[in-house]
């Protein structure tokens, strides 16, 4: 591959030049540490919010000196409200008429925690006897006159991977309850077996018209078993459900966008990288979306201060996009997709979402041959792989030892995220997606994703030091890879929902 900018110095000394910069001078972890603590909960049309963005702005121009900022307008963001968490529970009553041993106690109480964009329920909470179900298919097969007036739990029994169980549990889960006449509807929640963390949110899928909504809440792992080992052996449950969730009119809110302009015959050529600036808040703003993806929006703010530091001007312009609401219903995504002007001009959408742990490298979507370009332009991070031998965790263990190579592009990995899906799958735009051992859909990263434990004490400084290598040079080398074109993909009407 051959980078033209700046030939008088190779690319493998750049490369080095960068790596040297975050690591000596970013403050990627501070600043993260700064945006969990003082901005916790940042759920799309809060206040909690749009100061966070206030504070993003700041950070991006006076703090590191990023140019190019603007802030695009996003109409029609959700306005959901959780309402007091206390008040999220679920009471019930076990009856044991003709069954020994009588439990004790016979009333119990267990927290829920309503999945995103539910309908609420009145102070005195929906009541109906409880059923539980292991799958969509199992809950179809009841039919109307067995689930109308229920209270229906899935309990999917076993994680397998959280893309599998994500649409069909949480997603479509209570709309499927609701059209056999269910009052309302809990999920276990979507976290591998083992977790400990607690109650797991999430959003759900908007009903059709015409299907009322019903109320719908997570229940933690340890009580999803709970009820399901009860009915299994003949108690007969009933539940009292109580969520003071609320939606309330639409706001407007903002994309926020800085910018390293290209230099040369290719200026106009954009590659773009991006997080999410939302994020849950679970019960009393305990999630600070360290991870998710707080993570995100503070390292690609921080690899175009690493470059433009570095003083490697970049032949291609460079786009960070920290997209709004991608947890309710991805308005920031698509109002970026509506109004972009240039995507034309996009040569590769680039996304880091999925935490911050160990990199193991990127997935790819796009044009036929795409994935090995990729894998051309990539190929001088090599020097990452060397100098990542010497980071340690916080424990003074050495990192990745497993992950020997963070340029990797798997033939099996997608490379969209939510907020670049409708650029990459209906814009046709190349997409690359950072990807992390951890995350591998069933590992640590599930453990803490939209729970209370989601937080700064939860990301290592070392591990978010290397995201920040990977994600620098990646960005770096796509926008100086000139002599080369990644091939675009066929535009799609594919969308979340």
């Amino acid at each position: 591959m051959n980078f033209t900018q700046d030939s008088t110095e190779s690319v493998t000394a750049k490369i080095q030049k960068l790596i040297s910069q975050a690591t000596n001078h970013s403050t990627a972890y501070h600043n993260l540490e700064t945006l969990c603590l003082c901005y916790p909960g940042r759920i799309s049309g809060s206040d909690i919010l749009e100061t966070a963005l206030d504070f993003l702005v700041k950070l991006g121009r006076e703090e590191m000196g990023l140019d190019g900022l603007r802030e695009e307008i996003v109409p029609g963001v959700p306005n959901w409200v959780r309402g007091n968490s206390d008040e999220e529970k679920l009471v019930f009553f076990i009856d044991a008429e003709g069954i020994w041993p009588v439990p004790n106690p016979l009333k119990r109480t267990i927290r829920i925690m309503a999945n995103g964009m539910s309908v609420g329920t009145t102070e005195s909470g929906i009541t109906g006897p409880i059923i539980s179900v292991r799958n969509i298919a199992e809950l179809k097969a009841l039919g109307i006159e067995a689930v109308t007036g229920k209270i229906v739990l899935l309990d999917y029994q076993h994680f397998t991977t959280y893309k599998e169980l994500s649409g069909p549990v949480r997603g479509t889960g209570a709309i499927e309850a609701a059209k056999l006449g269910a009052v309302g509807f809990l999920n276990r929640c979507i976290a591998p077996d083992s977790t400990v963390s607690g109650l797991h949110t999430g959003t759900i899928y908007p009903f059709p018209a015409d299907v009322k909504p019903i109320p719908t809440a997570s229940v933690t792992v340890e009580d999803a078993e709970l009820l399901t080992r009860l009915l299994r052996r003949n108690y007969r449950i009933t539940g009292n459900l109580t969520l003071p969730c609320r939606r309330y009119e639409d706001r407007t809110s903002r994309n926020i966008i800085f910018e390293i302009p290209g230099s040369g015959a290719h200026a106009s050529e954009v590659v773009l990288i991006g997080g999410h600036t939302d994020s849950w808040e679970c019960h009393h703003l305990s999630c600070q979306g360290a991870h998710d993806d707080g993570q995100g929006v503070i390292v690609c703010l921080e690899a175009l201060r690493c470059i433009q530091r570095a003083g490697l001007s970049p032949q291609r312009t460079i786009r960070c996009v920290l997209f709004v609401d991608e947890e309710c219903r991805q308005s920031g995504a698509t109002a970026y997709l509506k109004g972009c002007t240039d995507v034309d001009n996009i040569v590769v959408a680039m996304e880091t979402d999925l935490g911050a742990g160990p990199v193991i490298g990127f997935g790819f979507t796009g044009g036929v041959g795409g994935r090995e370009v990729v894998r051309q332009i990539l190929a001088p991070m090599s020097a990452i792989n060397d100098f990542k031998g010497s980071l340690r965790d916080s424990k003074g263990e050495l990192l990745c030892e497993e992950c020997d190579c963070v340029n990797r592009v798997d033939d099996s990995w997608e490379g969209w995220g939510v907020d670049t899906m409708p650029l990459v799958l209906q814009a046709g735009v190349p997409g690359v997606l950072l990807r992390h051992e951890d995350t591998w859909w069933e590992n640590d990263y599930f453990h803490h994703h939209h729970a209370a434990s989601d937080t700064i004490n939860n990301v290592d400084p070392g591990l978010l030091m290397l995201n920040l290598h990977a994600v620098t040079c990646a960005t770096w080398l796509l926008a100086n890879a000139t002599d080369v074109a990644i091939p675009r993909g066929i535009k799609t009407n594919k969308t979340l929902y």
